[in-house]
């Protein structure tokens, strides 16, 4: 009887021990995060707005660093010690450029202390991110068809060590249109970068340098649908396929990246809106059963199941942001909530993913500036 009591009791404490997790979860003294919110500026009292997310995407308002003007895009270094901000501007210098600027964050409050800023080389900078090991940035500017790539040390940026002009690289043959660069990524092996034109409705590759982040040129490309206008892009988890969201026909171009043939051409926005619409912002669910985009104009996002076998997808519907002119979103990294940014309303709306990717309102909170890009620390 003695041997057989130790394993009842073990058993029956574990028991008791999971009844009590599940009814009152012991919280870890970390479950909040920091979330930066890159805005479009109207003046010098606005900024990038800081704010407290807890584990149900519940936000609260901490403070605004002022003084940083139209950081329409942020990227966050991968030791989250440092944030790097695309300012979306035409007049940093006298070659109508923009630029980029690098702050150290601190961990507890989420204030930022200004590091330097450096010419985006190009005008309307829209899109920044870093590589791997956080050493190199890649900015994508909207006008004037150039991509950059600078190194950082100890978060300073650096000169340009790559500078990619779409009007003089040898493409402007294939390119009768302005080029419009709008995004820039790197694949999982850091060995490749995709810029999106979309002026030219393509997607350009480029070799990568990761010890130096040098970008060489590649004759490979996608050419879309014309007059799609690439915008936003992600990679499937197995790197094979890249899916494509376009701001002027609102669809989601899929294509092998290996062969560059495209899979399947699928809309954003229900069949029967007449209105305007443009996409702005695509990413999958972390299981990668679920894909989302934000469409401006319809006022939604748009919800897929994703045939991981295949890479195609299926369009389950939309659900209202409440709010205007949703752009940038972020998700959960457990796949809990989403937080959108309605640019127009000046609000972020956090919603709770339910069973078949459904998604329920749980907040709306009203922003100081317009939101532009969200980044959770």
């Amino acid at each position: 009887m003695k041997t057989l009591s130790i394993p009842f009791f073990i058993l029956f404490f574990l028991f008791i021990n999971q009844l009590f997790c599940e009814d009152y979860p012991m919280r870890p003294t970390n479950e909040n995060h920091i979330l930066f919110v890159g805005t479009y500026t109207g003046d010098s009292t606005q900024g990038i707005e800081v704010y407290e997310v807890d584990q149900t995407g519940l936000l609260t308002f901490k403070s605004i660093q002022k003084n940083i003007e139209n950081a329409s895009y942020l990227a966050i270094s991968p030791d989250k010690e440092f944030l790097y901000t695309a300012n979306e501007i035409t007049d940093f210098t006298d070659k109508k450029d923009g630029y980029i600027s690098a702050y150290k964050i601190n961990q507890k409050t989420g204030g930022l202390t200004f590091i330097n800023n450096m010419s985006s080389q190009g005008g309307a900078p829209c899109y920044i991110t870093t590589s791997l090991d956080g050493k190199i940035l890649l900015v994508s500017n909207y006008l004037g068809g150039k991509v950059a790539t600078f190194m950082t040390d100890n978060g300073q940026i650096g000169k340009p060590v790559s500078i990619f002009n779409q009007d003089k690289e040898g493409l402007k043959i294939m390119a009768p249109n302005m080029p419009h660069m709008h995004s820039i990524q790197l694949n999982t092996q850091n060995t490749m970068a995709f810029a999106s034109d979309l002026g030219n409705d393509k997607i350009y590759f480029y070799g990568f340098d990761k010890k130096t982040g040098q970008l060489s040129f590649s004759q490979k490309s996608i050419q879309l649908t014309n007059g799609a206008g690439p915008r936003h892009f992600e990679f499937s988890a197995n790197g094979r396929y890249i899916y494509i969201l376009n701001e002027h026909n609102s669809t989601i171009e899929i294509f092998n990246l290996s062969t560059q043939n495209r899979l399947q051409i699928i809309g954003t926005i229900p069949k029967d809106f007449s209105g305007k619409n443009y996409p702005a912002d695509i990413h999958f669910a972390p299981s990668g059963d679920y894909l989302y985009a934000t469409n401006r104009g319809h006022n939604s996002l748009a919800i897929f199941k994703v045939d991981k076998k295949k890479g195609t997808l299926e369009f389950l519907g939309t659900e209202p942001v409440n709010g205007d002119w949703p752009r940038n979103f972020m998700i959960d990294p457990h796949g809990k909530f989403i937080l959108v940014a309605n640019q127009k309303s000046k609000n972020i709306v956090s919603f709770k993913i339910g069973k078949g990717g459904s998604l329920k309102l749980i907040q709306n909170t009203k922003t100081v500036a317009s939101p532009a890009c969200l980044k959770v620390l």
